[in-house]
C-alpha cells in the first residue's frame, strides 16, 4: 500500500496549490528517472524490451482510467495540442460545417479549430459565463451543420466542470462528434468515455496525473480510428515492424497516430505516477480534492473574495479562482508565492488547485498567510 507521507513533500512552508499548471512528481516517479539514467549508461536488449512492455502496460493503465473498451483506442503522444491537431486535420470536413465551442477554451482547444476556416469550417462561440446552464447553451448553439462539439471537461480559468454525460448523450442523438479536452480532469475526477459517449479525448501528463511535461494522451473511439486521415508518417505506426519491405501497412489501432519513437522516459514516469493513482482509486482522490476545494471556498469567502468558480458543487472540480477587488491581482499572486502559497494568475483572477495529498495542516496556513499578504499590500497601496 502506498505511503503518501513518503511520496510527496508536505511541509507548511510551501503549500503547493498549482496542480492545474504543473504537478510535482511522487517519489516513485523520481526513482524511475534515477533507474533510467543508470540503464542508459549501457542499455541492453533486455532493458529496451522492458521499456516496450511498460509502454504497452501504460496504454492498458490509461484504458482502465478512461474505461475505454480496449487499450487499442489509446495513443501516447507529446501533448494535448498534438492530439487535437490529429483530430482536427483528420476529419473529412465539408464547406459550411461548423464546430461549437466555448469562448473560454484554452488556446490549445481554440487555435486548431479556428485554423479550419480556410476549409470553409466555421466556429460557433458560446460564452459560458452568460448562462446558468452552460450545457444547454452549448446544445442550443448546435445546428444541422454542426459536425463537432468540443469542450474542456473542466475550464482552466474558473474550474467550471461540465456534465459530459449530458453533452455526450445529445451529440450521440444528433450524430455530432464529441471531443473532450480532459487536461484538468484526468487524474483528479473519474471519466468514463463509454458512458459519456466520447468520440475523442485528449489530455496531458503534467497536471493531475503527476507526470512530466511533453506527455500526451489521445483516446479515439473505435468507429473513428481508421476514419481520421493521417498527415504524419513514421516507422512506429506500421502494423508490422518489417523495416525492409516497401509494402506499407499502417496499424488499425491508435498506434497509427504514433508516427515516430516515443518519449520513453516520460512514458515511464507517467506509468509510475498512474500506477500510484489507480492504486489509491480515482473516487478516493476526487473525494479528497472536493474536501480541499470546499475548505478553501469557506476560507476565501471569509475574506470577502470574489469567487468566479461555480457555487454549485456538481460544477466544481479541482480549481477555485478568485480576486479581491481592492487589491491588484498580479501583486497579490506574487506575494502569495513569496509566502509559500504556490498558485497561478489567470486573467484578473488567482487560481488555486490542490491535489489529494495536500494535508489539512498545510491548508490551515493558507488563510493566515493570505491575511499577511493583504496587510502588506494594503499598507503598500
Amino acid at each position: 500500500m502506498i505511503n503518501l507521507s513518503q511520496q510527496f513533500v508536505t511541509n507548511v512552508d510551501n503549500v503547493y496549490l498549482n496542480h492545474a499548471r504543473l504537478s510535482p512528481w511522487p517519489v516513485c516517479s523520481r526513482q524511475v528517472v534515477e533507474t533510467f539514467v543508470i540503464q542508459m549508461q549501457q542499455p541492453t536488449a533486455a532493458v529496451m524490451l522492458e521499456w516496450e512492455q511498460k509502454q504497452q502496460q501504460l496504454r492498458q493503465q490509461l484504458a482502465v482510467l478512461l474505461n475505454a473498451a480496449t487499450n487499442t483506442q489509446v495513443a501516447l503522444l507529446k501533448n494535448t495540442s498534438e492530439a487535437l491537431s490529429i483530430i482536427a486535420t483528420g476529419i473529412d470536413w465539408q464547406p459550411q460545417d461548423n464546430i461549437v465551442l466555448a469562448v473560454q477554451e484554452f488556446p490549445s482547444n481554440r487555435l486548431i479549430w479556428q485554423a479550419l476556416a480556410s476549409q470553409g469550417v466555421n466556429c460557433i462561440w458560446v460564452d459560458l459565463a452568460l448562462h446558468a446552464d452552460p450545457e444547454q447553451a452549448l446544445i442550443a448553439a448546435c445546428n444541422k451543420n454542426t459536425r463537432l462539439l468540443t469542450v474542456s471537461a473542466v475550464q482552466y480559468h474558473d474550474g467550471c466542470k461540465l456534465d459530459l454525460l449530458r453533452l455526450g448523450a445529445f451529440c450521440n442523438t444528433q450524430t455530432i462528434a464529441f471531443c473532450v479536452d480532459a487536461a484538468q480532469q484526468l487524474g483528479a475526477y473519474p471519466i468514463d468515455v463509454q458512458s459519456m459517449q466520447i468520440d475523442f479525448l485528449v489530455a496531458c501528463g503534467h497536471k493531475w496525473l503527476c507526470a512530466a511535461e511533453g506527455t500526451g494522451v489521445l483516446y479515439v473511439a473505435s468507429k473513428w480510428l481508421t476514419r481520421l486521415k493521417l498527415h504524419q508518417y513514421g516507422w512506429h505506426m506500421l502494423k508490422q515492424a518489417d523495416f525492409t519491405s516497401l509494402q506499407v501497412e499502417i496499424a488499425t489501432t491508435a498506434q497509427r497516430f504514433e508516427a515516430g519513437s516515443l518519449n520513453t522516459l516520460n512514458e515511464l514516469i507517467l506509468a509510475s505516477s498512474l500506477n500510484m493513482l489507480l492504486e489509491l482509486g480515482l473516487q478516493n482522490i476526487s473525494n479528497a480534492i472536493t474536501e480541499r476545494i470546499d475548505y478553501l471556498w469557506q476560507q476565501l469567502n471569509s475574506l470577502g473574495c470574489e469567487i468566479i468558480t461555480p457555487a454549485t458543487a456538481k460544477q466544481r472540480a479541482g480549481i477555485i479562482s478568485f480576486k479581491i477587488p481592492r487589491i491588484n491581482t498580479a501583486k497579490l499572486c506574487q506575494q502569495l508565492n513569496q509566502q509559500g502559497i504556490i498558485c497561478s494568475q489567470r486573467g484578473d483572477y488567482i487560481r488555486l488547485s490542490p491535489h489529494f495529498y495536500i494535508t489539512e495542516t498545510q491548508l490551515k496556513t493558507v488563510l493566515p498567510k493570505m491575511k499577511h499578504c493583504l496587510l502588506i499590500l494594503d499598507n503598500y497601496t
